[in-house]
C-alpha cells in the first residue's frame, strides 16, 4: 500500500516508483508463468485519480483509488510485455448465471469477487 505508506513519512515519489517497478516485474514474472494463458481477464473500475501528488495524499479515497490502478496498470502493462490481450471488465458487470453452477464444482469459497474474476475470465476468453 504505498500510498499509505507516504502518508507515514516515506519519500512519496521514490516508494511509488520502487513499488510501481516491483509490482510490474511481479505482475510479469507470474503472466510469464502461465504458459497456456490465451488471454488476461481483469476486474478493473475506471479511476479517476488526479495527477497532483498532494490531492491524492489529502484523501483516503483517493489513496486507495490511486493502489487500486497502481497495480491494475501492472497487471495490464505485464500482460502486454507478455504478448497477452487484456480484457477489462467493471466490477459492476452482470455475473454470469452459469457461474452459479461452477460453486458445486470448484467449492467454497465463491463470493461476489471470485464470480467476477470468472466472469471475466470467460469474457476474455469469448473475446479470442
Amino acid at each position: 500500500m504505498p500510498y499509505h505508506a507516504i502518508v507515514k513519512g516515506v519519500s512519496p515519489r521514490e516508494i511509488i516508483a520502487q513499488v510501481e517497478a516491483d509490482a510490474a516485474d511481479k505482475a510479469f514474472d507470474a503472466l510469464r508463468g502461465m504458459r497456456d494463458a490465451a488471454a488476461i481477464g481483469l476486474v478493473a473500475a475506471e479511476r479517476r485519480i488526479p495527477g497532483d501528488l498532494d490531492r491524492i495524499l489529502a484523501s483516503h479515497a483517493l489513496l486507495h483509488a490511486a493502489e487500486g490502478d497502481l497495480y491494475e496498470q501492472a497487471i495490464m502493462g505485464a500482460a502486454a510485455r507478455a504478448g497477452l490481450p487484456v480484457h477489462v471488465v467493471d466490477p459492476k458487470t452482470t455475473i454470469r448465471p452459469e457461474l452459479d453452477d461452477l460453486r458445486r464444482v470448484i467449492g467454497p469459497p465463491w463470493q461476489k469477487d471470485h464470480k467476477l474474476a470468472a466472469t471475466a475470465a470467460f469474457l476474455a476468453l469469448d473475446a479470442l
